[in-house]
Protein backbone atom coordinates (compact mmCIF):
# COMPACT_ATOMS: atom_id res chain seq x y z
CA UNK A 1 0.00 0.00 0.00
CA UNK A 2 2.78 2.28 0.64
CA UNK A 3 4.59 1.55 -2.27
CA UNK A 4 1.54 2.27 -4.33
CA UNK A 5 0.78 5.71 -2.54
CA UNK A 6 4.50 6.77 -3.21
CA UNK A 7 3.88 6.33 -6.90
CA UNK A 8 0.75 7.77 -7.25
CA UNK A 9 1.25 11.11 -5.11
CA UNK A 10 4.96 10.64 -5.51
CA UNK A 11 5.17 11.26 -1.83
CA UNK A 12 7.38 9.61 0.70
CA UNK A 13 5.32 6.85 2.39
CA UNK A 14 6.25 4.85 5.34
CA UNK A 15 4.01 1.78 6.30
CA UNK A 16 6.23 -0.64 8.46
CA UNK A 17 6.77 -0.98 12.42
CA UNK A 18 8.12 1.22 14.48
CA UNK A 19 9.28 1.70 18.09
CA UNK A 20 8.37 4.93 19.91
CA UNK A 21 11.52 6.58 19.86
CA UNK A 22 11.58 5.92 15.77
CA UNK A 23 8.10 7.34 15.00
CA UNK A 24 9.01 10.44 17.24
CA UNK A 25 11.90 11.10 14.99
CA UNK A 26 9.48 10.45 11.70
CA UNK A 27 6.74 12.13 12.73
CA UNK A 28 9.20 15.94 12.63
CA UNK A 29 8.72 15.66 8.67
CA UNK A 30 5.02 13.93 8.80
CA UNK A 31 1.64 15.04 7.74
CA UNK A 32 -0.86 12.04 8.32
CA UNK A 33 -0.46 9.43 10.78
CA UNK A 34 -2.80 6.68 11.22
CA UNK A 35 -3.43 4.42 14.35
CA UNK A 36 -3.67 0.64 12.48
CA UNK A 37 -2.99 -0.80 15.23
CA UNK A 38 -5.30 -2.44 17.99
CA UNK A 39 -3.33 -0.15 20.74
CA UNK A 40 -5.63 1.98 22.39
CA UNK A 41 -8.13 -0.62 22.44
CA UNK A 42 -10.27 -0.90 25.27
CA UNK A 43 -8.99 -2.32 27.96
CA UNK A 44 -6.03 -0.86 27.48
CA UNK A 45 -6.93 2.98 27.48
CA UNK A 46 -3.78 4.75 28.33
CA UNK A 47 -1.34 3.07 25.92
CA UNK A 48 -0.25 4.66 22.89
CA UNK A 49 2.51 4.51 20.91
CA UNK A 50 3.31 7.87 19.68
CA UNK A 51 4.86 10.25 22.61
CA UNK A 52 2.94 13.44 22.62
CA UNK A 53 5.39 15.86 22.13
CA UNK A 54 6.55 14.67 18.78
CA UNK A 55 2.54 15.42 18.06
CA UNK A 56 2.05 18.56 16.06
CA UNK A 57 -0.76 21.74 14.89
CA UNK A 58 0.09 20.72 11.48
CA UNK A 59 -0.63 16.91 11.41
CA UNK A 60 -3.50 14.94 10.60
CA UNK A 61 -4.16 12.16 13.22
CA UNK A 62 -6.16 8.92 12.26
CA UNK A 63 -6.73 6.43 14.86
CA UNK A 64 -9.02 3.40 13.28
CA UNK A 65 -9.27 2.38 17.42
CA UNK A 66 -13.01 2.90 18.33
CA UNK A 67 -13.35 1.78 21.67
CA UNK A 68 -12.97 4.06 23.62
CA UNK A 69 -13.94 6.78 21.00
CA UNK A 70 -11.00 9.18 22.11
CA UNK A 71 -7.88 6.75 22.57
CA UNK A 72 -4.81 8.61 24.85
CA UNK A 73 -3.64 8.96 21.11
CA UNK A 74 -6.37 10.84 20.06
CA UNK A 75 -6.79 13.19 23.34
CA UNK A 76 -2.88 13.36 22.82
CA UNK A 77 -3.09 15.37 19.30
CA UNK A 78 -6.46 16.71 20.29
CA UNK A 79 -4.18 18.75 22.84
CA UNK A 80 -1.56 19.55 20.68
CA UNK A 81 -4.38 21.16 18.57
CA UNK A 82 -3.65 17.71 15.60
CA UNK A 83 -6.62 17.56 13.54
CA UNK A 84 -8.39 14.38 14.25
CA UNK A 85 -10.17 11.90 12.38
CA UNK A 86 -11.61 9.53 14.86
CA UNK A 87 -11.99 5.44 14.43
CA UNK A 88 -15.57 5.75 14.22
CA UNK A 89 -14.96 7.52 10.44
CA UNK A 90 -13.48 4.49 8.83
CA UNK A 91 -15.93 1.77 10.79
CA UNK A 92 -19.03 4.31 9.35
CA UNK A 93 -17.87 4.28 6.03
CA UNK A 94 -16.44 0.90 5.54
CA UNK A 95 -20.61 -0.01 7.02
CA UNK A 96 -21.67 2.70 4.37
CA UNK A 97 -19.90 0.84 1.33
CA UNK A 98 -20.75 -2.36 2.51
CA UNK A 99 -24.59 -1.29 2.50
CA UNK A 100 -24.59 0.06 -0.98
CA UNK A 101 -22.15 -2.59 -2.65
CA UNK A 102 -24.97 -5.29 -1.10
CA UNK A 103 -28.27 -2.93 -1.77
CA UNK A 104 -27.19 -1.00 -4.28
CA UNK A 105 -29.06 1.72 -2.54
CA UNK A 106 -27.38 4.75 -1.01
CA UNK A 107 -26.46 4.78 2.74
CA UNK A 108 -28.25 6.70 5.18
CA UNK A 109 -25.24 7.55 6.84
CA UNK A 110 -26.30 10.02 9.16
CA UNK A 111 -28.67 7.21 10.57
CA UNK A 112 -25.63 4.91 10.59
CA UNK A 113 -23.78 6.98 12.37
CA UNK A 114 -26.13 7.82 15.14
CA UNK A 115 -26.87 4.00 15.76
CA UNK A 116 -23.60 3.08 15.87
CA UNK A 117 -22.72 5.83 18.47
CA UNK A 118 -25.63 4.90 20.42
CA UNK A 119 -24.45 1.36 20.39
CA UNK A 120 -20.88 2.41 21.76
CA UNK A 121 -22.24 4.33 24.33
CA UNK A 122 -24.43 1.69 25.64
CA UNK A 123 -21.68 -0.54 25.55
CA UNK A 124 -19.42 1.67 27.51
CA UNK A 125 -17.38 2.84 24.71
CA UNK A 126 -17.19 6.30 25.14
CA UNK A 127 -15.58 6.14 28.53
Amino acid sequence: MADVLHREFDKRIIGKDFSTKIIGEELRDTDILVNATSVGMHPNVNLSLVPPNSLKTDLYVMDIVYSPLDTKLVQDAKAAGAKVISGIEMLLHQGAASFEIWTNCQAPVRVMKHAVLNKLAELGANQ
